[in-house]
């Protein structure tokens, strides 16, 4: 019998030296913050101080019809009761996350087509960072008027 070890843990020694400068540990690892922060949205609307006030809250995506527009991800959004929405980046990375120009104009597709097929009524949208070491502070991070840039260790302090 032959066996297909494809999609099986490596017998290299040390296993964790061997993936984890691979793009599959890398998407693995944004999926998992983004999960424990899901998860852990209790400490998020702590810090946000919004606890009594958030509706709904959950993953967002838009999938186009055509060939023509782009689709869009959000990592989470919160919904509160008075018709504000706190769209969530989330971002797990080794050190300050840097927001350069393609990333920002992606985020700012994102924040549009949220407005355009999934916000309710009339609305206020607040834009998130959520990462692990948080944001340099450059002129991307500056137009992108960020409402509050949170790290985890502010989420697992409290």
């Amino acid at each position: 019998m032959k066996l297909n070890l494809g999609r099986y843990l490596s017998l290299q020694k040390p296993y964790f030296n061997t993936v984890i400068n691979s793009n599959s540990y890398t998407i693995w690892s944004g999926f998992a913050f983004e999960m424990i922060c899901l998860v852990n949205i209790d400490l998020y609307l702590k810090i946000r101080m919004t606890k009594g006030f958030a509706r709904t809250y959950g993953y967002w995506s838009y999938v186009s019809s055509d060939d023509i527009q782009k689709g869009s991800q959000i990592d989470f959004i919160v919904e509160y009761q008075n018709g504000v929405y706190d769209i969530v980046e989330c971002k797990f990375y080794n050190k300050a996350f840097t927001i350069s120009k393609e990333y920002k104009e992606n985020i700012l597709h994102k924040i549009d087509t949220f407005k355009k097929y999934g916000a309710k009524g009339k609305f206020d949208i607040k834009f998130i960072m959520l990462s692990s070491y948080g944001c340099e502070k450059n002129s991307h991070f500056h137009s992108l008027n960020i409402t509050q840039d949170i790290t985890l260790d502010e989420i697992m302090a409290n």
